[in-house]
Formats: structure tokens, C-alpha cells, sequence
């Protein structure tokens, strides 16, 4: 009885978990009479090949950029030079000078975690400022500057690191139990 009782509330669970997260899985765009020899040739299948993008971009870019991007910041207004110091996928480092105030944008995304440090003082960053492609854009004033972008780990994504720890070990210590127990 125990383990029908337990089926059912695994179903339950089951069709609950569906029920809630039913709406992230809505296609944008339905082809129902669309067949192979259409899907995998022409534009349809440029558009297969390079639409993955749409399934990273963050909530407040609507859209992915149309070409590359030409450098790593840019002036969107005022002037000046940059040089980059160091870069790779979760900081950047880059020298500004300045020559007229105006604004600087980090040609990356912006995601929950990010931070911009200009001259060590974290910036406010609104993504809506850039409001096609959601990357961050920083106020900066004549004179030379360090910019710094770093991607520090969220709260969440704290707890969900611990959980993961957690289990590990709890894994490790059932399993080197069942070691012992079967080596009696």
C-alpha cells in the first residue's frame, strides 16, 4: 500500500511541476506544416543554425545584435581612448582616457551578477538604458579612468552551489557506508 500511496504522490508532484513551469515552454513560432526539406535548406536553416542565441539572452534584450561587436567598450557618447588590460568571461579590466565626458558601454550582456567598478566605485547599472540590447552603459567624465566589469556569484546562485556541496558529500559518505556494510 505504501508504495502505491508513494506513485501517486510522485505523479502528483509530477503533473504539479508541469503544471507550474508549463508557460516557459511555449514556442515562439509554430510551423505545423513546415517539412524537412523546407526546415534543413535555405534561410530556415540559417535560422536554425544561429537562433540558440534567443535561448541565452537575458530578460532585457529583446533582441540579438546584428553584427559582432567591434570592441569590447565603446563610447555610445562623448570621446576618447580605451585599452584593455584583461578580459575573460567573468572579468574585465580596461584604462579609459577620457577626453570628453560621456558614456561608455561593456559590449556584454547584462545578467544578475554583474558589476561595473569605475575607478573602484560600483556603478548603478540599468540595462534599460540600452534598451535593444540590454548591455551596460556607465557615465564617465574627462581625465583617465580604470573601468572594471566583474561577475560575482548571486545569492542564489550561493545556495544553489551549497545544495550541490550538500549532496555531494551526502552521496559520497551513503555510498562509502554501502561500501563497508558490503565489504562485511
Amino acid at each position: 500500500m505504501a508504495l502505491v500511496l508513494s506513485r501517486k504522490t510522485a505523479a502528483l508532484v509530477l503533473v504539479v511541476v508541469v503544471f507550474l513551469t508549463a508557460n516557459y515552454f511555449q514556442p515562439r513560432e509554430w510551423y505545423p506544416n513546415m517539412t524537412d526539406a523546407d526546415k534543413f535548406t535555405g534561410k530556415t536553416w540559417v535560422l536554425m543554425t544561429t537562433n540558440a542565441i534567443f535561448d541565452y539572452l537575458p530578460i532585457d534584450a529583446p533582441q540579438p545584435p546584428a553584427d559582432p561587436p567591434k570592441a569590447d567598450v565603446v563610447f555610445v557618447s562623448g570621446a576618447g581612448k580605451i585599452i584593455r588590460l584583461e578580459k575573460n568571461s567573468h572579468f574585465q579590466r580596461y584604462r579609459i582616457d577620457v577626453e570628453k565626458s560621456g558614456i561608455v558601454e561593456v559590449q556584454t550582456y547584462y545578467f544578475p551578477g554583474w558589476h561595473v567598478y569605475l575607478d573602484g566605485i560600483d556603478q548603478l547599472i540599468d540595462p534599460k538604458r540600452d534598451p535593444v540590447l540590454g548591455r551596460m552603459q556607465v557615465d564617465i567624465n574627462t581625465g583617465t579612468h580604470q573601468l572594471v566589469a566583474k561577475f560575482e556569484r548571486t545569492w542564489d546562485r550561493k545556495l544553489a552551489d551549497t545544495i550541490s556541496l550538500v549532496t555531494w558529500v551526502i552521496t559520497i559518505g551513503i555510498m562509502g557506508v554501502w561500501w563497508k556494510i558490503r565489504q562485511k
